[in-house]
């Protein structure tokens, strides 16, 4: 499966690779994911709980031990595989993955295990286990974890062959699944397409610095790589590389970020309009059930004409929508827009 370029600054990339190590991490790392990462813990995503549930049921134990020890929460050494099957070209293939994997010296593979973000990248020598160590020290690694890590280096090629065997044996208890995520890929690719053609090269790049709380010079410099899973579902990773920026997102982030996208004037401007008592009653109110103007007035003890303005201000932010039914205009609530509205300001306040 080769690159698919979408334009001169953007291409994608259709990897069962990736999206198997994204199941890897998934399957470990699922509540913790869900607590960090995902917005509304009320409603989780059930039929991804029910997948997760479904494979650590067949998944044997040490199976399991070994998915906690390369795919942890904290430290997820087993994700640096992206970076590795990038460099190497092997993202396309799993065989060629663990091929390459085989014939690369424990030395010139084990770097990658340190490129998690964890840790402040300097020119070490990598065969020197005093600065590794000292490497490992000064991360911001738990402490837990940089014991592993230090033993992992220790042990390179036990570790090698661990990792390696670790992607042999989780393979097969996914294969069907992997089958049909690649699909849902592949699919994307062709969602990525009509959002060009709809809104234009430009709108889509600027979706994806959203994502990635870049300025907008941060994607012009460098080519951008797509790498859609499902597996991710709402997280991201990405590394700023040699040419190219590679960006592995999951499809339903892409989706959140997507559905309503505002510069930082059309979120202050939100904070402003929602920063009034009377507006935020109006939006109660709706949720119960749909309203018209002369209710909405009545109830809030306020003049039709200052409920207009307020109803004026909170359509133009797409939560309440305006619907005539027969002679009247009914305001309705509009939950769906209210959580897109919530997830923009809540990226303005604290980053994704």
């Amino acid at each position: 499966m080769q690159l698919k370029p979408l334009s001169d600054r953007l291409q994608v990339a259709v990897s069962p690779v990736f999206e198997l190590l994204a199941m890897m991490f998934r399957v470990h790392a699922h509540e913790h994911l869900l607590k960090h990462h995902t917005r509304d813990i009320s409603r989780q995503p059930l039929e991804l709980n029910h997948w997760v549930e479904r494979k650590r049921s067949m998944i044997p134990e040490d199976v399991r031990n070994e998915l906690a020890v390369f795919f942890d929460f904290e430290s997820y050494f087993g994700l640096t595989l992206i970076w590795f099957a990038w460099k190497h070209q092997v993202h396309d293939s799993i065989d060629s993955l663990m091929e390459k994997l085989q014939d690369t010296p424990s030395q010139e593979w084990f770097p990658f295990l340190l490129q998690t973000g964890y840790f402040e990248h300097k020119d070490i020598d990598d065969n020197d286990p005093a600065q590794v160590h000292a490497l490992i020290e000064n991360s911001n690694l738990p402490e837990a974890e940089k014991w592993k890590a230090t033993y992992l280096f220790i042990h390179a090629d036990q570790t090698k062959q661990r990792l390696i065997q670790l992607l042999k044996d989780f393979h097969p208890y996914v294969a069907d699944d992997l089958y049909q995520y690649i699909q849902l890929q592949e699919g994307h690719v062709q969602l990525l397409k009509n959002y060009i053609e709809e809104h234009g090269e430009d709108a889509l790049i600027k979706v994806f610095e959203t994502m990635l709380q870049m300025e907008p010079k941060g994607t012009g410099l460098l080519k951008l790589v797509l790498a859609p899973t499902a597996s991710f579902y709402d997280i991201h990773s990405y590394s700023e590389l040699d040419d190219c920026i590679l960006l592995v997102y999951g499809t339903k982030k892409f989706e959140a970020c997507t559905t309503l996208t505002m510069d930082k004037a059309q979120i202050l401007s939100a904070f402003k309009i929602l920063a009034d008592e009377k507006r935020l009653e109006i939006i109660r109110l709706l949720q119960q059930g749909p309203l018209y103007g002369y209710e909405l007035a009545q109830r809030l003890h306020l003049s039709n004409s200052t409920v207009s303005h307020h109803l004026s201000s909170l359509v133009s932010l797409g939560i309440i929508e305006a619907v005539r039914k027969e002679n009247r205009i009914y305001y309705e609530h509009r939950a769906d827009q209210i959580e897109k509205l919530m997830e923009q300001m809540r990226i303005a306040l604290i980053g994704t």
